[in-house]
């Protein structure tokens, strides 16, 4: 997962605006902070999507969009 594949699926599963709230508010415990957080200290785009949908408690379906949504593109 790119940076650019978590934000597409950050709107995919949760929509622009609480999603981009989730991502600057919701702390995820595993990883320490937020996911704003995260990406900033280089954590893997894919281990923090991990931990949001796990945290939100989204499930495999959404937890796989971004490679739905990526191959809908190509």
């Amino acid at each position: 997962m790119t940076v650019s594949e978590f934000w597409t699926a950050l709107e995919t599963v949760y929509g622009s605006v609480y999603g981009r709230s989730l991502v600057g508010d919701l702390y995820l415990p595993k990883l320490g902070g937020t996911a704003e957080q995260a990406l900033k200290q280089g954590v893997e785009p894919h281990v923090i999507w991990d931990e949001l949908i796990r945290e939100t408690d989204m499930g495999d379906d959404a937890r796989w969009i971004y490679r739905q949504v990526s191959q809908s593109r190509s």
